[in-house]
């Protein structure tokens, strides 16, 4: 309960104007609260109506926490390609660059440091994939719409027949694959 009647006040002020109140590693901030603009879905174009989707599920739950990812690897991997289909769909959306800025492909491929996909905490430098990262792509790439076009989709497809036949061990093979598509997505 906060009794500061001015920090109560600025609190409620900030909500007021869309923020809400978030926490992490100790430290009290500020972020838009996209599921308010929702009720705004219906007067705006379609990219704008696919943006705030996306911002929403970011602000109603972040990816990451201390480093670590706090949403399944089946979440994070919908947010990236939804990400990929909204720069697909409006490449001339004033939003692209702010959903390309968020497009955070190195975690779809090596995870964050606290949640890694590949295990990099063995004493050999053999690093192999974590089982659940791997049940992930795969079902990721079971459940592909047809005709979808998607780089992101097609690397993975990529990296799990590289996995296969290599008892599932990080590669330099793979690496330069994945060092390609994050080079392609590179923000400029």
């Amino acid at each position: 309960m906060i009794k500061d009647p001015m920090v109560r006040k600025l609190l409620q002020e900030a909500s007021d104007l869309g923020f809400k109140l978030e926490t992490s590693e100790g430290l009290y901030y500020p972020i838009i609260n996209y599921e308010m603009y929702k009720k705004f879905q219906p007067y705006v174009k379609p990219d704008i109506v696919a943006y705030i989707d996306i911002m929403a599920a970011e602000s109603n739950q972040s990816t990451t926490s201390d480093a670590a990812f706090i949403i399944s690897w089946d979440e994070l991997i919908r947010r990236t390609l939804e990400k990929e289909a909204f720069l697909n769909n409006f490449p001339s959306s004033n939003r692209a660059s702010a959903v390309k800025n968020s497009l955070y492909v190195g975690y779809l491929f090596y995870g964050s440091d606290n949640s890694p996909t590949y295990d990099w905490y063995t004493e050999e430098e053999i690093r192999t994939i974590d089982p659940e990262v791997k049940k992930a792509y795969q079902k990721a790439v079971a459940n592909r719409e047809p005709n979808t076009k998607s780089v992101l989709l097609d690397t993975v497809e990529k990296i799990l027949h590289l996995l296969d036949e290599n008892n599932d061990e990080l590669t330099p093979e793979i690496k330069e694959i994945i060092e390609d598509v994050e080079n392609l997505f590179a923000n400029d």
